[in-house]
């Protein structure tokens, strides 16, 4: 097996063979002699000015006769700490498994710029361990939202939690309005999936809001909140005759169904008919009533309080 050496692996090297010929789960991350996979002058500038307490220990280290005198900085080669970066950035590592051993793997390369540009994140302080798939850090600074947002923006992270937050953020993106069923299909994948238990791009979701607006809208915000998306084929429309605000969420065997309560169902129904019987599909005005109920949804609609919550008969 590629790899073995080090010291690491040498200090008890019994030990290592060991649960190496066990079936744990576990991957191994070296080093591989890289070039530039070092802790260098470039890598540590970020030191000055920085208030971290990787900072504060890479400074006192090099601070001290002891290891000015005895490391040459260029030999002081990234070890331990590229498991930190793996754990969080498992993309930047390419991975293989052991022959004969599909559970346990080791890194066959690793894209050494970016490991360093995260290490260097780190000892600024800037780096963001959010589990996103485009950017480092989900947009969080007021003066990134439109201004009506930026007022409900703090309330609603403080009701409904970061996590149904950033699912309307970015249905409303996707949608490409500010929507009310859109809204509310993004409230009820958060809320299946706490059901769950489970993360992204897990449930099957089988939809009755049909294909056409503004019903319709509800898959949309479903599918960005669960993952479950037409790509994946994680998500299907049931050929029904009447159209339902009601998903169907499975996992391992067990299926539950979330409907939106009559109450805001007649809600939504009455606010939509409002801007109909007002502006007409076409106009601006009917849009701009769209986008304040959307708003006022997503702030008081508590996702705990507007579905009803039943196992499917498909559990039958």
């Amino acid at each position: 097996m590629p790899h073995l050496k080090g010291f690491n692996y040498e200090f008890d090297s019994l030990a290592a063979k060991k649960i190496f010929s066990s079936d744990l789960r576990f991957d191994i991350i070296s080093n591989l002699d890289r070039k530039n996979a070092v802790f260098d002058t470039l890598l540590l500038s970020g030191n000055d000015g920085s208030s971290t307490a990787i900072s504060k220990n890479l400074h006192e280290f090099y601070q001290m006769n002891d290891g000015k005198d005895n490391y040459d900085m260029k030999q002081l080669i990234l070890s331990d700490e590229l498991l930190c970066v793996y754990l969080c950035n498992p993309y930047l590592f390419d991975m293989n498994p052991r022959l004969g051993k599909i559970r346990q793997r080791y890194n066959t390369d690793y894209n050494v710029e970016a490991v360093r540009e995260v290490i260097s994140d780190m000892v600024y302080g800037i780096y963001y361990p959010e589990k996103n798939i485009v950017f480092t850090r989900f947009p969080a600074e007021r003066k990134m939202f439109s201004y009506d947002v930026r007022q409900i923006m703090d309330s609603v992270i403080s009701r409904y939690g970061d996590d149904e937050w950033k699912a309307c953020i970015v249905t409303n993106e996707f949608h490409g309005h500010l929507g009310e069923y859109s809204i509310v299909g993004a409230k009820m994948g958060i809320k299946a999936r706490e059901i769950f238990g489970v993360g992204m791009d897990i449930l099957q979701v089988v939809s009755y809001a049909g294909f056409e607006p503004p019903y319709s809208c509800l898959n949309d915000g479903i599918q960005v909140s669960t993952g479950s998306t037409l790509g994946l084929g994680l998500i299907s429309i049931a050929p029904v005759d009447e159209i339902r605000i009601m998903a169907d969420f499975t996992y391992k065997g067990k299926t539950i169904r979330l409907s939106l309560k009559d109450e805001y169902l007649e809600k939504v129904e009455s606010d939509i008919s409002e801007g109909i019987v007002k502006f007409g599909l076409m106009d601006e005005g009917y849009w701009k009533l769209i986008r304040q109920s959307a708003l006022k949804y997503w702030l008081e609609w508590d996702r705990d309080k507007i579905f009803n919550i039943e196992e499917s008969p498909f559990n039958n």
